[in-house]
């Protein structure tokens, strides 16, 4: 039986991508997204697997759930200090993480998420 949402309309523009993975930019640029060709240094087809090798610990400082009249939001709060750190490289290491977050929020909770940082750092706190 074949899987639902797998039909030929569904394959067929995936196959654009893996047979000339290029051709994304391409895509890209119908869906509103331009970059400049000769910008593009290589394209190939990657791994399908989003599973993590090594399932880890997410943690996160706290978590609200907010019920409006329009729904569910979720509101994960991390807080940073700064404590001598360099701004630019506390948000590097702290911006995937983050990411990662509210990926795994929204798609456990299914509903809007929004990250909220509070920092005594205006550069971290404006990520």
């Amino acid at each position: 039986m074949p899987c639902e949402g797998l039909t030929p309309q569904h394959e067929a523009i995936l196959e654009v991508a893996r047979m000339n993975p290029a051709d994304t930019l391409e895509l890209l640029r119908i869906a509103g997204i331009a970059y400049d060709p000769a910008e593009l240094n290589d394209a190939r087809n990657d791994s399908e697997n989003a599973n993590r090798r090594f399932p880890r610990e997410r943690r996160i400082d706290a978590v609200i759930r907010l019920d409006m009249s329009d729904g569910p939001l979720i509101v994960p709060i991390e807080s940073h200090r700064r404590n001598n750190q360099n701004p630019a490289k506390l948000v590097a290491r702290a911006r995937p993480k983050w990411a990662a977050d509210v990926a795994v929020l929204y798609e456990d909770c299914e509903c809007p998420v929004l990250m909220l940082v509070i920092s005594d750092c205006d550069e971290v706190a404006a990520e």
